[in-house]
C-alpha cells in the first residue's frame, strides 16, 4: 500500500509538472495576444487569447514551441503624426500672421488718431519741415573735419 500511494504521489507531481510546462497562458502577459508555431506543425490558426485557456503538449518538448506575442495598444502612423505637424505648423502661421497684421493697424492707427487729435496731419510725412530741404541755410562744419588754421 505504501508502494502504491508513493507512486501515485510520484504520477501526480509528474502530472502536474507537465501540465505547467505546458500551459501557454504563463508566457502570455495581460493585454496581449499570441500566435503559436511549432516546429513538428507550423502556425496555428487559432490566435491565443488573454483568459483563455491553452494547453499544448509541443512546449513539453524544448525548442519546440515559439510563442509570438502582439500588445493590443492602438498605434499611431507616421502619416499620422506628420499630418499633425503640418497642421500646427499652418495654423501657428495664421496665427502669427493675424497678429501682425492687427498689431500693425492698432499701432499705426493709434498713432495717427493721436496726431489728428492734436491738429497735426496723420502722417508726418505731409509736414512742411519733414519734406523741404533748407538749401539757402550755410552748412555747418562737421566735427571730424579738421580746423583750419
Amino acid at each position: 500500500m505504501r508502494k502504491f500511494l508513493v507512486s501515485l504521489l510520484l504520477v501526480v507531481i509528474a502530472a502536474g509538472v507537465a501540465f505547467y510546462f505546458g500551459w501557454i497562458q504563463l508566457q502570455l502577459p495581460a493585454d496581449t495576444y499570441g500566435v503559436i508555431f511549432t516546429k513538428t506543425n507550423g502556425f496555428e490558426q487559432n490566435v491565443v487569447k488573454p483568459g483563455t485557456f491553452v494547453w499544448r503538449w509541443q512546449r513539453l518538448l524544448p525548442t519546440n514551441l515559439t510563442l509570438f506575442t502582439y500588445q493590443l495598444k492602438p498605434q499611431e502612423s507616421e502619416v499620422a503624426k506628420t499630418a499633425k505637424l503640418l497642421m500646427g505648423i499652418a495654423s501657428l502661421t495664421i496665427i502669427l500672421g493675424l497678429a501682425a497684421v492687427l498689431l500693425g493697424f492698432f499701432l499705426g492707427g493709434g498713432r495717427a488718431m493721436y496726431r489728428v487729435m492734436r491738429g497735426k496731419p496723420a502722417s508726418s510725412a505731409m509736414e512742411e519741415e519733414f519734406i523741404a530741404l533748407d538749401l539757402n541755410k550755410p552748412a555747418e562744419p562737421r566735427v571730424s573735419e579738421p580746423a583750419d588754421k
